[in-house]
């Protein structure tokens, strides 16, 4: 879907809207260093502001490196941005002065063009928003981090910028760790039983307490419905259910083995996700524990 970003409507007609479509030849020798320019006048016109497109096309070479791309914005504003998975932070400036700019609107769209977020920057140029996981942006495909684009506009002058790697700060460069794939819901837990060694016919008691990290703070999750799933010796599905947790981010859960249970070990797997898909797409989110079952007699002791 096509959109102005300008005024957030349908593009019916792409060639029209981009304004200026032309081709340059290059002239030149072969293998030797050619400079040429392009005249941002002749592109622009009258305009002050805009964008420039630019693809440098190369047949001779792998289809990887035929294309060589520039984008360039005619701007005086200047965008700085912190984003990560729970906040972001957008800073703006004159790029003449490095004043801060108060009041120029602010977008975050994601890669399908939706927008997600408007506000405005505040007297020292800032406006801090929402990350992509508390808006619910998605990765346009899986196993990628979701890309969150800004558009900062005052008046005809607008400057964009997206959340891919480039050139920037980095925290590692100050010694600092940092979650540079962050999930868009991060778990972590544990699972026991009161003993971890049973017989066949006998009781299981499972208890589960299970933590969601928010703003690199570990929390009491929001949601309050999981599901476990518990795999006997020979990975058979023996008991699915979906239990409830209190507020202190804790259940418990009884159930009894079929006397001809077989012996070894049994795998327990707590999840948010029913679907074995999703459990498998987001296993990271995933508590395991395990217990045994086998054929044993308590050990008598006597004490004199």
């Amino acid at each position: 879907q096509r959109r102005d970003f300008r005024s957030n409507k349908e593009i019916e007609d792409i060639e029209s809207f981009l304004g200026t479509s032309r081709d340059w030849e290059i002239k030149g020798l072969r293998n030797q260093e050619i400079i040429d320019f392009i005249k941002i006048n002749d592109i622009l016109g009258q305009e002050k502001y805009g964008t420039i497109f630019a693809e440098l096309f190369i047949p001779e070479v792998e289809k990887y490196q035929r294309y060589q791309r520039v984008f360039i914005q005619i701007t005086e504003m200047g965008i700085t941005t912190k984003f990560s998975s729970d906040n972001n932070l957008i800073y703006l400036t004159e790029l003449k002065t490095a004043a801060p700019i108060e009041g120029a609107s602010v977008e975050i769209r994601d890669d399908f063009n939706q927008v997600f977020w408007t506000g405005k920057t505040d007297s020292e140029g800032l406006v801090r928003t929402p990350g992509w996981k508390t808006l619910g942006i998605k990765a346009k495909e899986e196993g990628q981090k979701p890309r969150q684009w800004v558009f900062a506009r005052r008046g005809e002058d607008i400057i964009s910028i997206n959340s891919d790697w480039g050139t920037g700060i980095y925290p590692y460069q100050f010694g600092i760790n940092y979650d540079w794939a962050p999930l868009p819901q991060e778990l972590t837990g544990y699972l026991f039983t009161e003993r971890g060694l049973y017989r066949s016919g006998e009781e299981v008691h499972l208890k589960s307490i299970v933590r969601e990290k928010k703003e690199g703070k570990w929390e009491i999750p929001e949601a309050k419905d999981f599901w476990v799933f518990i795999n006997n010796s020979r990975n058979e599905e023996i008991l699915k259910k979906k239990v409830n947790f209190s507020s202190y981010g804790s259940s418990s859960l009884s159930f009894v083995l079929e006397k001809d249970a077989p012996s070894g070990y049994y795998r327990i797997q707590l999840s948010p996700f029913e679907d074995e898909e999703e459990r498998n797409r987001y296993f990271d989110n995933n508590i395991e524990g395990s217990f045994r079952v086998e054929d044993f007699r308590p050990a008598n002791f006597e004490v004199s």
